[in-house]
């Protein structure tokens, strides 16, 4: 100790070593969006963001744009802060005419990282199947039907898959009663009293539903050993 009130000694100086941002992930109704799909006109977007050293609820810190210019009114935006602190939920319903658009999501963590993520899709505004198919086709012992919705369903999906003579063997429903985008249906190749089909060629319909609106599609798979 010096008469100047110093002390002598080394010293370590510490700082914030944090340099890596929040991540930012955004789902559409509950879903991880796909990349250039359809949302609906009135959807439920939300941003998942997570920093191990804690986000920041503060105002200013996050904010959510639509279609590259306007910025959503904060009071608008739901905001929930698990009680970790390391997890910031954002959820908002914009309304979205018909086209394409755009939603970008920017958040701090508690050291000052910014983070981002932002997302482009398609309003239709018309309930149709854009896309109806099944892997692998043919099949030796199982497929996926798959399919692609412009418009959220208002009941499952459901696949019916017949013999060439007509007679139904299976029916199969998606897991959801609210489909929109990419959607899948696994089958066993089983009919209905879990037997193992034959080989042949077989036809399906797709139903979708959406209010008093059903739209269907009719396809070929075959079964081969």
């Amino acid at each position: 100790f010096s008469s100047g009130g110093h002390f002598a000694g080394a010293y370590t100086l510490l700082q914030n070593g944090d340099k890596q941002g929040p991540t930012v992930e955004i789902s559409v109704e509950g879903q991880i969006y796909t990349p250039g799909g359809y949302v609906p006109s009135h959807p439920k977007i939300s941003a998942l963001i997570q920093d191990p050293g804690g986000v920041s609820a503060a105002p200013g810190t996050y904010w959510i744009s639509v279609d590259d210019t306007v910025a959503v009114d904060s009071n608008l935006i739901s905001v929930n802060v698990d009680e970790s602190g390391q997890v910031l939920t954002l959820s908002f319903n914009p309304t979205f005419d018909v086209g394409s658009h755009s939603v970008f999501v920017f958040s701090q963590d508690l050291a000052g990282n910014a983070g981002s993520a932002s997302i482009q899709f398609q309003v239709m505004g018309q309930f149709r199947l854009d896309f109806v198919g099944n892997y692998p086709n043919p099949f030796k012992n199982k497929t996926y039907f798959v399919y692609r919705l412009t418009e959220q369903t208002t009941e499952p999906v459901r696949i019916q898959v017949y013999t060439v003579s007509g007679r139904l063997i299976r029916t199969l429903h998606s897991d959801s009663a609210e489909e929109i985008n990419y959607g899948e249906i696994y089958w066993d190749g089983r009919d209905q009293d879990g037997a193992n089909i034959a080989n042949g060629v077989y036809f399906y319909k797709l139903k979708a539903r959406r209010g008093d609106q059903e739209i269907e599609r009719t396809m070929k798979l075959a079964k081969l050993r």
